[in-house]
């Protein structure tokens, strides 16, 4: 069978990457992090089906597929997936008592901020009153 290379001529907007999303894929990939192993953990099922493999394959995925802790997820993927899920509910939840912890400070800043403003107002008018009460005796 003859192969010739694939040839897109396809145009679109973000051909030309205006955001920077590809550029900021390869910094991250250079980078080894867990952004770029979590990268290979979702090209697993695509590296599976290559007939020669680990060619093609980048050798940070290859290392990535030889952890324990990888072996251990596909071979049991519910128990990860219900420790990362509760992972997940409890740092929502932690997020939330942040936020709403948060928005009292605020609030209860603004409202001293309109109390402190409604008292200058009482006092303004007190002093206006009282100096009208003195020039008057």
């Amino acid at each position: 069978v003859a192969r010739s290379p694939m040839v897109l001529d396809v145009d679109h907007a973000s051909k030309s990457d205006p955001v920077g999303a590809h550029a900021a894929a390869k910094e991250v990939w250079k980078e080894k992090g867990l952004i770029a192993r979590v990268l290979c953990t979702v090209s697993a099922m695509d590296y599976a089906c290559w007939r020669d493999l680990p060619d093609g394959v980048p050798d940070l995925c290859q290392e990535v597929y030889s952890t324990d802790e990888f072996s251990e997820a596909i071979l049991n993927p519910d128990k990860e997936l219900l420790s990362d899920a509760k992972k997940n509910d409890d740092l929502v939840k932690r997020r939330e008592q942040m936020r709403a912890e948060r928005n009292r400070r605020v609030n209860g800043f603004r409202e001293k901020d309109r109390s402190t403003e409604r008292n200058r107002k009482v006092n303004d008018v007190r002093r206006e009153k009282y100096r009208k009460r003195v020039k008057k005796e």
